[in-house]
């Protein structure tokens, strides 16, 4: 009996869909049916700022062929992130037997210049109880997430980013 595999790609934001490759070990001449859904890993299909469609379904991959393609929507957004990934999972065949059944989308943005920083610095607030950030160069996206902490509660805040 035949085994399939799934591929892991690379895409950029701008590409709109990632094109991964189901590959079969040798062909046969019935059809081959493979069940397969998305997962999230750091990059998400749900939400206001969801990088991916979520998607479940059945490929078949022809009689005497040797692959087939799975497509999976990628979600423009004006962001700065890092890369982040989602996997899609073979779970299911008819026909074949799976050997490598996880295949792995990395996403990277596409804002040219834009970069993103993590860092933690604590900042003592008196009154009037305001926080001026600062971006320079001026940031393209119109929108950022800020997670706040305090002592024992986190929040986040949705920014807008306004031109000075």
């Amino acid at each position: 009996m035949p085994t399939v595999s799934i591929n892991d790609v690379s895409v950029n934001e701008s590409q709109g869909v990632a094109l991964l490759t189901v590959t079969l070990s040798h062909p046969i001449s019935k059809p081959v049916w493979i069940l397969y859904y998305t997962k999230d890993g750091t990059a998400t299909s749900r939400g206001r700022h969801k990088d991916y469609e979520t998607k479940i379904g059945l490929l078949a991959i022809r009689p005497d062929s040797l692959s087939a393609t799975i497509a999976i929507k990628i979600i423009k957004h004006n962001i700065a992130e890092p890369t982040e990934y989602f996997d899609v999972i073979l779970f299911k065949s008819l026909n074949a037997t799976i050997a490598d059944g996880s295949g792995r989308v990395f996403i990277s943005g596409d804002m040219p210049g834009a970069t993103m920083a993590e860092f933690s610095q604590k900042i003592e607030i008196s009154s009037p109880k305001s926080l001026e950030i600062k971006v320079i160069p001026n940031p393209t996206a119109s929108q950022f997430n800020l997670t706040v902490e305090t002592n024992n509660k986190t929040g986040e805040i949705d920014l807008k980013v306004m031109d000075v």
